[in-house]
């Protein structure tokens, strides 16, 4: 009796284990899809900027959307997008390196680099910044959430 116990104890063990690893690879190639999926929206939302195609930009972005600007200026969606219709805000050039995406569930949070030349409001924004942007999956879409920019300092 005893050995019947330690061995179903065993085999419930094991059993435990390998439906844990099915359920890691699914979930590991799940997120990679993800991760994929966000770098493609992040270029798309950089190639539309860089074409002028505001409305285009405009189906990323979350209603509740809020940029903190590498000057630490709160930026609604709104604003953000009035900014590019109105050309006070002009993205001139900008590419993005060392991309870097994490998958929380229906979170996914982007941290790359990018190095811009454009104005704002006749300012130069051009530079090198580190960003990081939140993506929320809103009815079976991505939806970009919050961004936060930080001026890197060149040595």
């Amino acid at each position: 009796m005893k050995k019947t116990i330690f061995n179903l104890t065993i085999l419930l063990i094991f059993a435990a284990f390998a439906f844990g690893q099915t359920t890691g690879k699914s979930s590991i190639n799940k997120n990679k899809n993800t991760e994929q999926t966000i770098m493609q929206t992040e270029q798309k939302i950089l190639d539309s900027i860089l074409q002028g195609k505001i409305a285009a930009v405009e189906k990323y972005y979350a209603d509740g959307y809020v940029l903190t600007s590498p000057e630490g200026i709160l930026i609604t969606k709104n604003d953000l997008i009035s900014s590019f219709k109105s050309g006070a805000l002009k993205v001139e050039s900008s590419v993005n390196s060392e991309m870097k995406v994490t998958v929380y569930g229906n979170t996914a949070i982007a941290r790359f680099r990018s190095t811009d030349q454009g104005i704002f409001n006749g300012q130069s924004i051009s530079g090198t910044f580190q960003w990081t942007d939140v993506f929320v999956k809103l009815n079976g879409n991505w939806a970009l959430i919050s961004s936060n920019g930080t001026p890197l300092i060149s040595q």
